[in-house]
C-alpha cells in the first residue's frame, strides 16, 4: 500500500473578517483538472466584480456552477447559520450565503491549497514566497502498512 494523499483543513479567518469565529472544514483533496476548473469559474466571478458588477448571463451561470461545485466537492462541514437556522455544508448552503462570504470561503480554501494568501501575487517584499493565512491542517488519515 502507498501513501494516502487525502487531506483536509479547517479555515481560520482573521479578527474583523465577516467569517471570523466560524468553523469551516474543507477538503484539500482535489484532482488538478477539477481544481483548475473551479479557478476558472472563480476568475469569471472576480472579473464581474472588477467590471463594476457586469454580470452577464454566462457569468451568472458560472457563479452558480462555482458555488454548487464548491459546496458539493470541497465543503466537509461548517457551523454557519442564516436567520438562526443551520445552513447545510453543501451546494444549497453555499447558494444561500451572501456573495462576499461565499467568495471569501473560496479564496481562503484556495490559499490553503496553494499556500498563497488571498489577494497576493505570491511574493513577499523580500521576494520570498508569502506565508499562507492560517488554516489548521487536519491530520492525514493513517496509511495501511505495506
Amino acid at each position: 500500500m502507498g501513501f494516502e494523499v487525502t487531506q483536509s483543513a479547517t479555515l481560520v479567518f482573521e479578527e474583523g473578517h465577516r467569517l471570523h469565529g466560524a468553523t469551516v472544514r474543507v477538503s484539500l483533496d482535489m484532482e488538478l483538472r477539477e481544481y483548475t476548473e473551479l479557478l476558472r469559474l472563480a476568475r469569471a466571478w472576480e472579473a464581474s466584480v472588477a467590471d463594476d458588477g457586469d454580470m452577464t448571463p454566462e457569468r451568472l451561470d458560472m457563479v452558480v456552477e462555482l458555488t454548487e461545485r464548491f459546496g458539493e466537492r470541497v465543503l466537509i462541514e461548517w457551523d454557519l447559520e442564516k436567520n438562526g437556522e443551520p445552513l447545510p455544508a453543501d451546494g444549497s448552503g453555499m447558494a444561500r450565503l451572501p456573495a462576499q462570504a461565499a467568495l471569501s470561503l473560496f479564496k481562503a480554501w484556495n490559499a490553503a491549497v496553494t499556500g498563497v494568501p488571498p489577494n497576493s501575487d505570491g511574493a513577499s517584499e523580500n521576494g520570498e514566497p508569502s506565508e499562507a493565512p492560517p488554516a489548521a491542517m487536519d491530520p492525514p488519515s493513517p496509511s495501511p502498512a505495506s
